[in-house]
Parts: structure tokens; sequence; C-alpha cells
């Protein structure tokens, strides 16, 4: 299915499927770059907002310390930043801040794009939202914002003293081994990425990812592979990262969209479960697990056309 999937496609597909308790299976299809080396399944992809998840049990593994509160107020920790006043830490991992996303404004996209070597610090990526109004009242209803991830990076760095990169590699990738797993530029060279926005080559060969992948920071720059995805979703179901407490609160879904803090409500094959997608320009990705079970899923793309929701429904339907 998935060779059919990839034919005649610049990229390829990587899936690893793993059922009640059953060693995962991983597959992969199509071409890791552009002389057509064949994509391996422990390939490493821009996971793309698949890092919000990393950096909400980072936060949580803080809360589970004492070292924070997620009803404290975030302007406690970063004073400067925009659009911050009334706005707690829970808020910005559940998409309920009302902060605009900046990912979504268009003169930062722009400007991402025009120079792809350019390195952007948080303080910059905030800045496209500095000028905006608030989308809602912070706590009234829940919308998708990147901002709010770049945020609770800087508030991870104030109360630890020490780098997003630093905290999440003591405590997560390297208590999991999960050694393919980093924060950008920090990580494993990931696969040629195909992507319309790139330019006019219209690859990451010709068009480097490093303004990309520095802007996205907190909220999507994390680099890692289909059999870390799974470890990592299997040891967050298994409570091997947080306490039973942070755990319930951050599988607590709010609103239509299901949001947790870092999580999305997500319906597997075999029942009800959690996880969360990305995308970025030439990646897609997406990673869930249901806690009942252990059973994980998880898809990466290295080309902007080959995973839409409709292929997902046939890997769906192929396990």
């Amino acid at each position: 299915m998935l060779d059919d999937v990839v034919a005649g496609h610049a990229g390829g597909v990587v899936v690893a499927i793993g059922r009640d308790g059953e060693p995962v299976r991983f597959c992969a299809a199509g071409r890791a770059d552009t002389r057509g080396t064949p994509l391996e399944p422990d390939d490493a992809f821009l996971v793309a907002s698949i890092t919000k998840t990393f950096t909400a049990v980072t936060v949580l593994q803080l809360v589970d310390a004492g070292a924070i509160a997620l009803d404290d107020p975030v302007a406690r920790y970063v004073p400067d930043a925009p659009l911050v006043d009334g706005v707690t830490v829970r808020q910005l991992l559940d998409h309920s801040s009302g902060i605009p996303d900046y990912a979504a404004q268009p003169q930062l996209s722009s400007a991402v794009l025009a120079d792809p070597a350019r390195s952007w610090t948080p303080q910059e990526a905030l800045a496209a939202v500095a000028g905006l109004d608030r989308d809602f009242a912070p706590g009234s209803e829940h919308e998708y914002s990147s901002t709010n991830f770049v945020l609770a990076g800087l508030v991870v760095e104030k109360v630890t003293g020490r780098s997003l990169a630093e905290n999440l590699r003591t405590r997560i990738t390297a208590p999991l081994r999960l050694t393919t797993t980093a924060l950008a530029p920090d990580g494993p060279e990931p696969v040629t990425a195909f992507s319309q926005e790139l330019g006019p080559d219209a690859n990451s060969e010709k068009t480097p990812l490093h303004s990309l992948e520095t802007v996205a920071w907190a909220a999507g720059g994390i680099v890692s592979t289909a059999q870390d995805l799974t470890t990592f979703f299997r040891a967050l179901a298994a409570g091997e990262l947080l306490s039973p407490a942070a755990m319930d609160e951050m599988t607590d879904f709010q609103g239509r969209s299901g949001f947790g803090l870092g999580l999305w409500r997500v319906r597997l094959p075999t029942g009800p479960g959690y996880g969360h997608g990305g995308d970025l320009p030439g990646f897609d990705s997406f990673a869930a697990v249901r806690e009942e079970s252990g059973d994980v899923f998880v898809v990466l793309s290295n080309e902007d056309d080959l995973v839409p929701h409709q292929f997902k429904r046939a890997v769906f339907r192929a396990w």
C-alpha cells in the first residue's frame, strides 16, 4: 500500500504500528533525497508540532518537582513577553491563552522563507504578535497557537536556568535512550524535505531548513525517528515520565478540538487514545498511543503532498 501511495512522488513515508504489546512494526517507502536513496525505517525527520508534547512533558516534570504550578501567571517568569498578562501556564499548554499564532502571521512566514540560513530567537518569533490583540479572553475558548509553546519553552529556561535543548536531553531523551531525537540544529540531519514552499528548487538540499527549525523551536523544532517516537509515546502512556497526577492534568481534554496539555484526543482503530501531529514545509508527522494497551502509531513524511487525511485513514484500515 505504501509503495502505491508514494509512486510518482519525490519523497516518501515511514509508518510504525504496535499493537497489543507486540514488537513495533516499521515500514518505509519512497525516497530520502534527490538521488533516489530509499527511505529507511530509522531515518530522521523534522517532526514539527509533535515537539509540543515534549515541551509539555518538560513543563509538567517541573510541576511534579514543585518548581512551577500550572495556574502560575506566565508573567511571573517572562514579564516582557507580549500578551501574557492574565495568562497562566496551563492556558499555554491547552491553547486557551487567546494569544495569536505567530506561525500564522504572513510577514513572519515570508521572512523565514526568504532567508533560510537565518537563526531565529524565540523573542524574534514572538515579536510577530506583539502588536496584535488577543483572539479571546484567556480561558474562555481553545484555539491552537504555536506562540503558546514558544512561551512555555521560555518558562522552562527561566525556571531551570538551562536551555530548552539541555532540559529535553536530560529529562527525556537521555533517560529513554532516544539517541536520534534532539532539538534542531543539534539533532541528526533529517532526510531531504520536498515542498513547493522551499523555493524554486523545492527541496531542502538547495534551501536550508535552519530558519524553519529555529523559528519553530519549542513549538516544532525537534528532529526524531519513528522508533524514538514510539518509545517516547509508550513511555508517556506507561507513566514513566510523569506522576499520575500530572498525567491526569495532561489528558484532561477540553473544548471541541479535544486539547489536553500538549496532546490531542485521538481515536485509534482499537479505541480512544492521545497524541499529536505536525507539519512544516516538506514534513508531515503524526504520533498517537492508546494508554490501556500501549497500541502506538507513527507516520512521518518528507513531502507536503504525501500525508493527507485520506492517507492516514488508509493506514488505519491497513492496521
